[in-house]
């Protein structure tokens, strides 16, 4: 019966091609945006990926210069606090040194002084 319908008119056979053809045109198509939207989405999840790592390299060296200025911290406050110690106890045993101080001419000479300025002061 089919074959009778499509040879008993050209034009039967032909529409008969045309919605063969548009519908493997259309499946082509379909399959091809499903994997071009694929490799879009496997492009996208390797440019994460790349900057993930990016990140994570950024993030390693901004900690071990973190743990580097920890560890400078700690070093110079055990230093002081040991430095402060010896010489509250040097002042213990030193009464006689409490009694320094500057004259307003040797104020001025030490200002002058860290300022890079001669001193005024004749001496």
């Amino acid at each position: 019966m089919l074959n009778r319908l499509l040879t008993a008119n050209p034009l039967y056979l032909f529409f008969a091609l045309l919605v063969v053809i548009s519908s493997v045109a259309a499946l082509a198509y379909l399959r091809g945006h499903t994997n071009a939207s694929n490799a879009c989405a496997a492009k996208q999840l390797d440019s994460v990926g790349t900057a993930i790592k990016s990140e994570t390299k950024k993030v390693e060296q901004n900690l071990q210069v973190e743990v580097a200025h920890a560890e400078s911290q700690t070093e110079v406050r055990d230093t002081f606090r040991q430095i402060k110690t010896e010489e509250s106890q040097h002042a213990r045993d030193h009464p006689e040194l409490n009694s320094c101080g500057l004259d307003a001419a040797g104020l001025q000479h030490w200002v002058d002084a860290n300022l890079g300025r001669r001193s005024r002061d004749p001496r």
